[in-house]
C-alpha cells in the first residue's frame, strides 16, 4: 500500500508593506487632484451651465450670447432678454435666470461713476414703463437692475462706490419703498465699514441712517 505523506500547508506570503503604502498614497493624491480641478473649474463650469439653461429656456431672444462690455452695452443687452414667462420651464427658473443674466452683465461694470449713470438711466425706463395688467408677474428689468446695480457698488466697494450707494439709497428721487428700500438697505450693510462716513454725513443732514450705522457697527453681514 502506499503511503500518503501530508504536505504542510503553503503559508500565505505576508504583503509587501512598502508598495502597499506607496499604492495608498497614489490612490490619495489621484483623490486630492481631481477635487483640486473640480474646485478649480467649478465657476466657469456653472457659467457655462448658466449660459446653458438661457439658451434652452427661451426661444425668441439668444440673451445667452450678448457680449456686454460697458454700461451703455448693458442698457442694450436687456432688449435681447425673454421676459415671457411662459417661455420659461417654471416661474423660479424666469425670475433666477432673469435676474443671473442682468447680474453677469453687470460685473463687467467697473467704475462707480458708469454704475451711477446707468442706475438713473434704469430709473427713467422704469418710470417710462406703461402698466400692463397682462404682465403684472413679468419682470420689469429695468426696475430690477436698480437694486442690482447697488449690490455692484457693493461688490466694488471702494470711498467712491460706497459714496455713490450711499447717495443713490438716499435719492428722493429714486423713490424706494418696501421690499425695494430693504434691498437697498442691504446693499449699503454688505458694503461695510467703508459705507459709515457717508452715512454719518446723511445723518448729520437729517437723514435716517442710524439703523443702518448700527448693523455695520455691529459687524452685521446683511442688512435684512
Amino acid at each position: 500500500m502506499l503511503e500518503v505523506t501530508e504536505q504542510p500547508a503553503k503559508r500565505p506570503l505576508a504583503p509587501k508593506q512598502g508598495k502597499s503604502l506607496l499604492g495608498f498614497y497614489i490612490a490619495l493624491g489621484v483623490v486630492a487632484a481631481l477635487v483640486g480641478l473640480g474646485v478649480w473649474l467649478w465657476a466657469p463650469m456653472r457659467t457655462r451651465y448658466r449660459d446653458w439653461q438661457v439658451s434652452t429656456s427661451t426661444h425668441k431672444k439668444g440673451s445667452a450670447h450678448v457680449s456686454v462690455q460697458s454700461a451703455d452695452d448693458y442698457l442694450a443687452a436687456i432688449a435681447t432678454l425673454e421676459l415671457d414667462p411662459q417661455e420659461y420651464k417654471s416661474y423660479q427658473d424666469y425670475w433666477s435666470l432673469v435676474n443671473e443674466r442682468m447680474r453677469t452683465w453687470l460685473g463687467v461694470v467697473n467704475a462707480p461713476e458708469d454704475l451711477e449713470r446707468l442706475f438713473w438711466a434704469c430709473q427713467k425706463r422704469s418710470d417710462a414703463e406703461p402698466e400692463d395688467q397682462g404682465r403684472l408677474q413679468w419682470v420689469n428689468p429695468y426696475y430690477e437692475s436698480r437694486n442690482l446695480i447697488l449690490y455692484r457698488l457693493a461688490d466694488i466697494g471702494t470711498p467712491e462706490a460706497a459714496r455713490i450707494l450711499v447717495d443713490l439709497r438716499f435719492a428722493p428721487e429714486a423713490g424706494w419703498d418696501g421690499g425695494a428700500s430693504l434691498l437697498a438697505g442691504d446693499a449699503v450693510v454688505i458694503c461695510g465699514r467703508v459705507a459709515l462716513p457717508f452715512l454719518r454725513e446723511k445723518l448729520r443732514s437729517g437723514e435716517n441712517a442710524s439703523r443702518l450705522i448700527e448693523l455695520i457697527e455691529a459687524g452685521v453681514k446683511t442688512g435684512i
